[in-house]
């Protein structure tokens, strides 16, 4: 009888991915004003909100267009709280990563919002489980730079 059910189901092809898109680990190539929540290993390491007007420039590797130091020395926890960077040119931008996020959001997931003066964000998870980061950009001082989120 359930094997004549499961047959039954997938015939109507009822089973499936649900339809469900996708997950992407970053924004295409056309998105525009994409911000990434990044650790660098560089010293005794720092975390950093980095902006690029556009998001191919990210996806090359490219320096940010702005970056905001946050949190003084060391990587910082991302999740649970407010964390709000402030860019050379005078804006600012507070990630809201979800407190779970690290633990119960998948990669490539919502994993929290962010705000800038012009830009509401949608932020996703960048982190995977396996502790191997994705190399974002490489900066003289603050050393490799790698995705924790990025927001879009």
């Amino acid at each position: 009888m359930l094997s004549t059910i499961f047959t039954t189901v997938l015939s109507f092809g009822l089973i499936s991915s649900v339809n469900a898109a996708p997950a992407t680990r970053v924004p295409p190539t056309d998105v525009d004003n994409v911000v990434y929540l990044v650790n660098c290993e560089g010293g005794a390491g720092h975390s950093a909100i980095a902006y690029y007007t556009a998001n191919e420039e990210a996806l090359r590797h490219e320096q940010p267009d702005q970056l905001a130091l946050v949190g003084g020395t060391g990587a910082i926890h991302w999740e649970g709280v407010a964390i709000e960077g402030n860019f050379p040119n005078g804006m600012t931008f507070t990630s809201h990563i979800d407190a779970d996020a690290f633990l119960s959001v998948t990669l490539g997931n919502k994993a929290g919002t962010g705000e800038s003066e012009t830009k509401d964000y949608i932020c996703y998870k960048e982190y995977p489980f396996s502790g191997v980061l994705d190399l974002l950009y490489t900066d003289d001082n603050l050393g490799v730079c790698k995705m924790i989120y990025y927001c879009a």
